[in-house]
């Protein structure tokens, strides 16, 4: 088991390395022809890697982007490493990267819980003796959840009537 969640967590982070290597392979391929937008396929592959992997391997990837941003994708003109402009930029691709991951990951989160919710709902109502019906303001059945049918009402024949037809 503990060699199990070994490798998925090596493969969350194989994911984000290799995100980040397609990323800055279609960087340099496309500044051949003038296309100069770094941290824009970097963030692509920091989002990929937060929805597949997680936080953590999307952190990694965060670092990683700043540092082939920064070592290879970006001109190496006089001064480069002491242009306040290329450390402040870092720091805000960091910010949204975080971000975004944060963002991606929490809803990915959230997602699961709703999809765990419904389904352990689904399996109280089927195994429900009796019928839970929702009705609108008119008393029309909207509809209709449960087990046995005792009433003799189909889910399906039920909603659209009112509880008066019955």
């Amino acid at each position: 088991r503990d060699l199990a969640m070994l490798g998925k967590r090596l493969g969350g982070y194989g994911l984000a390395v290799g995100c980040l290597l397609a990323a800055s392979v279609l960087q340099l391929s496309l500044g051949s022809v003038g296309v100069r937008a770094p941290f824009l396929f970097l963030l692509t592959a920091v989002a990929i890697t937060s929805f597949h992997a997680g936080f953590r391997p999307a952190m990694l990837g965060t670092v990683l982007a700043v540092v082939l941003a920064n070592a290879l994708l970006l001109d190496w003109g006089p001064g480069f490493w002491t242009l306040p402009a290329r450390a402040a930029g870092s720091l805000v691709f960091m910010g949204v990267a975080l971000w975004l991951a944060w963002l991606v990951t929490t809803r990915r989160s959230a997602t699961h819980s709703l999809r765990d919710d419904e389904e352990r709902m689904r399996l109280l109502f089927s195994q429900m003796p009796g019928k839970i019906w929702t009705t609108d303001r008119d008393l029309r059945i909207t509809s209709m959840q449960g087990g046995s049918s005792l009433s003799g009402w189909s889910p399906a024949a039920a909603v659209g009537t009112t509880l008066y037809d019955r």
